[in-house]
């Protein structure tokens, strides 16, 4: 059983979009079909464009301050596909998150919505060292915007590999995993039940 809905998801375009305008940014939104390995599905994608501004040195700088100030979550999923992944919680600003996420992979579990879910992959219970993972979120962090970064430690043993492939992708992980984001998005987006 899916999570996706089309009841469900044009709220979360139609809001995803109207924040974006608030923001200031002009929208695009391109809505296709396509097959998957789920059947047919309908995809939205939004594009963002926002006027180069004609701002120098400060005061440039501190309008793309503001601008990062309006997020207030920034979630990077990174490296997934493989089986049975482990993710931890890599910021300590976004620890609450990460345990919500980890709450509703164990109340989908616990509902028999996961398929082939033999082990949390979202470990909540981990008190070791956080490692310092390199990646496309530094500059955020940097910036003091919160980010939820989900990737698999350790990393998938294909990565960067000839067998990097199609045919590596674990498709009940995947299902899995879309099933847990949706959840926290609807959550996070329309419910705000925290």
């Amino acid at each position: 059983m899916a999570i996706y809905s089309p009841q469900l998801c044009m709220p979360l375009v139609q809001y995803l979009i109207q924040q974006m305008e608030i923001a200031g940014f002009t929208v695009e939104l391109d809505t296709f079909w396509a097959n998957t390995p789920l059947g047919r599905k309908e995809f939205h994608n939004i594009s963002l464009c926002m006027p180069p501004p004609r701002l120098y040195g400060h005061a440039k700088a501190h309008a793309d301050n503001n601008m990062l100030k309006t997020i207030e979550l920034f979630i990077l999923l990174d490296l997934i596909g493989g089986p049975q992944p482990n993710f931890i919680s890599l910021q300590k600003p976004t620890d609450k998150h990460f345990g919500r996420m980890a709450d509703l992979e164990r109340r989908l579990d616990r509902l028999g919505l996961l398929e082939q879910h033999s082990a949390m992959y979202l470990n909540d219970g981990y008190r070791g060292r956080r490692p310092l993972i390199e990646d496309d979120h530094i500059p955020f962090v940097k910036r003091h915007v919160p980010v939820l970064h989900l990737i698999p430690t350790p990393f998938p043993r294909t990565w960067h590999t000839i067998e990097d492939n199609l045919e590596s992708l674990d498709w009940p992980s995947i299902a899995n995993l879309h099933k847990i984001t949706t959840a926290f998005v609807a959550q996070y987006l329309l419910l705000h039940d925290f």
